[in-house]
Parts: C-alpha cells; structure tokens; sequence
C-alpha cells in the first residue's frame, strides 16, 4: 500500500508540473486575446468536465495524467483534434469563447504564447528552489558520528597528519569544494582518489583545515573494499555520519533559487548533451512510467526529497519543451520565427505532417526508453549522481 501511496503523490506532483505549464499558455493566451476553447489537464476520457457559462471555454480533468493541452482555435490539426465542443450537446446557454483565432494573430504574440509554459515551469522552480532553500539550505555539512574499526583518522591514529577527525566534527569542504544540494558529500567523496586531502572542519564553533587519510578500507558487515576515510555511514553500525542542513532566509532564498534554477537548466542540457555523444549510457533515460517509478522512490526516501524533485522537474518541463523538436512547442517557436521572417507561413499541411510524424516518433521513443529504463536496471540510478560526476 506504502508503494501505491508514493506513486500516488508522484503522479499528483506531475500533474502540478503540467497545470502549470498549460496555466502558462493559457495566462498568456488571455491577456493577448487568443481565443481559447479548452483548457485540459491529462488526455483520453474526461473524468471532469465543465463549461464556463461566461466565457465558453471548456475546462477538463482527463483520465491519463501524462499531458495537458490549452487548445487554441485556429491552431493546427494535431492540436484541435477532439478540442471542439460537441455539436449535440445544449449549447444555447453558453456564449462563444472570444478572441481571435491562433493562426490570425501576429508572430510576435504566438511566440509570446508558445514560450509562456516553459517561463511559467522556470518561474515556478525558482518558487520551489526557495521554498527548499529556506527549508534545507543550499551548503550541507556532515556530522562525524562512529568510526569504523579500521579507520586511520580517528582520533590516536598514526596515519592522519596535521590534526584528527573527532565525533561530533562537521566536514563542510574537501578541497576548497564546499558541499551543496546537488554536489553533496557522497558525489564529493566518489571523485576522491587515495591519499591526502585537505578536510574543512567545525569543531566547537569554530572551522579548521585537517589533512585526512584516503585509503582502501574493508566493510565490516559484508568484507567489501572501498576508498573512504573510516566513517559510520549506516545506522544499523552505531552512530552513523548526518547531513547538517543550513537554512536560507527569504530573499536569500529567492536570488539562490534562481541561480540554482539555472543551475538545474544547465545539469539536464549537461545530461542530453552526454547521452548524444554516449558520454553516459541509456540506462537512466526513462519515459513517464520511469518518471514516476524514480519520483516514487525519492518521496519514499524522505519528504525533503520533495522540495527537491519540484524545481527539478519544472525546470525539466521548461528545458524539454524548448526542444526544436516536432510536435514541442520549441519545434512551433521555430515554424512561427521562418514565417516571420520570410512574411509568410510554411504550408499548414506540411507542418501538420511533420509535429503528427514527431509525435509519434516521441511516443515510440517513451515506449522504448520506458522498456529500456526497467529492463536495464534503471530503478537504481540516481540523476543527481550523475549531476555530480558531470559537474564542470
């Protein structure tokens, strides 16, 4: 039942994602006077439906919680199929939507529309990115708790020079590298080699610099080799090592929220870039099963995870959609800019052909990367690690 919970709450957080994405197109649409017939969250059968008596426009929660559409008149084929209102239905109590046609209107205004999803997914992941930081913070530090029986910087060992780790030390850095939400002590540690490496601590208030041993130790429950520094990872072992969060004020948060937005941006166009040029496997690459599937397991491992996995996901939904890919509303910004350049627009059929052809290409590759994800042992990745192995 916990399982079922968690996805539960995964899908509602990515229909939050979605509202706000269509809310973007549909603000924006309004206050340009589109006319707008349908606002529609999810796709298929509607499980809701109503009809505003004011403005005519249809409002919709659909059975499959995978999409939305804001559907314009006027737009092309693939986004009016099934968005018109039913001709037998009573319709004399209901005045027509007003405003003019998408296809009527001037380039500027259907750019200004297309972009508004992804600004509205961006602006609320700044929102999201603050919420987090005034909750948890951006800088991380980690708590020394117990040792392991062969650890050489506890303190009396003779291996560590220039000063000892102690319970209850907080490491803040490695190197001069300072821990932070997506680049946090276990990615830090992970791209350490043996040898000696400069630790900022905190003890007793006050910061110091140690020199601390890396070197190959042996797992004292299942006799495994690692290259670590001999402290308590688990709970089950004694005392184990904690994360120190350090919470941001108000408006600390927000100029942080944006740049870690940014930041976020820059993480998935690192990835996309990787998986081109095959820097990275396939095997995290996951369509919306895959997505819920890691969403889940996340909600599961803390709430905090939460705050985390929203500006992620919106900024995602902004960046993807910007895509020149058919069918995105990144493929219709560039349609829109060649006719404005060249003062007219390409022939509507064509254009028509290629979004439906790069919509079914999309949702083969779904279908492909959902199979892949599953089959591949994808339930193990974690994005975030990669964020941390491609940190430039």
């Amino acid at each position: 039942m916990s399982t079922i919970f968690f996805i539960l709450i995964a899908i509602l957080i990515l229909m939050v994602m979605i509202t706000i994405h269509e809310l973007g197109h549909y603000i924006a649409g309004k206050m340009l006077g589109f006319k707008i017939n349908e606002f529609s969250i999810g796709f298929g059968k509607a499980i809701f439906k109503r009809q505003s008596k004011k403005t005519g426009e249809i409002f919709a929660i659909r059975m499959i919680p995978l999409g939305g559409y804001c559907a314009f008149e006027g737009g092309d084929e693939a986004d009016s199929a099934g968005h018109k209102v039913d001709p037998n239905a009573e319709q004399q109590h209901f005045p027509d939507a007003t405003g003019k046609p998408f296809n009527e209107m001037h380039p500027w205004k259907r750019l200004v529309v297309l972009f508004s999803g992804a600004l509205a997914n961006f602006l609320s992941a700044i929102i999201f990115s603050a919420i987090l930081l005034m909750i948890v913070g951006y800088y991380q530090g980690v708590r020394i708790g117990d040792f392991t029986n062969d650890s050489p910087n506890q303190p009396g060992a003779v291996h560590a020079t220039g000063g000892n780790l102690q319970t209850g030390d907080v490491i803040l850095a490695i190197n001069g590298e300072r821990f932070v939400i997506l680049n946090n002590f276990n990615v830090v540690m992970s791209r350490l080699g043996q040898g000696e490496h400069a630790f900022l601590i905190r003890r007793d208030g006050v910061e110091k610099e140690v020199n601390v041993i890396m070197t190959t130790l042996v797992d004292d429950v299942t006799g495994r080799q690692y290259t670590g520094i001999g402290i308590n990872m688990h709970p089950a072992r004694g005392e184990p090592a904690e994360m120190v969060f350090h919470p941001m004020g108000f408006f600390e948060s927000l100029w942080r929220g944006l740049l870690f937005s940014f930041e976020l941006a820059w993480f998935i166009l690192v990835i996309l870039w990787s998986l081109i040029t095959g820097r990275i496997g396939l095997e995290g690459v996951g369509g919306p099963m895959a997505t819920m599937s890691v969403m889940a397991q996340s909600i599961s491992m803390g709430f905090v995870n939460i705050f985390l996995l929203l500006p992620l996901l919106s900024v995602n939904l902004a960046v993807f959609n910007l895509l020149p890919i058919p069918a995105l509303d990144g493929a219709r910004m560039v349609f829109v800019g060649i006719e404005w350049v060249r003062g007219r627009p390409i022939n509507p059929d064509i254009e028509g052909r290629i979004h439906f052809i790069g919509l079914i290409v999309l949702m083969g590759l779904v279908v492909f990367f959902d199979i892949n994800f599953f089959a591949g042992g994808g339930g193990r990745f974690n994005p975030l690690d990669v964020f941390g192995r491609l940190r430039l």
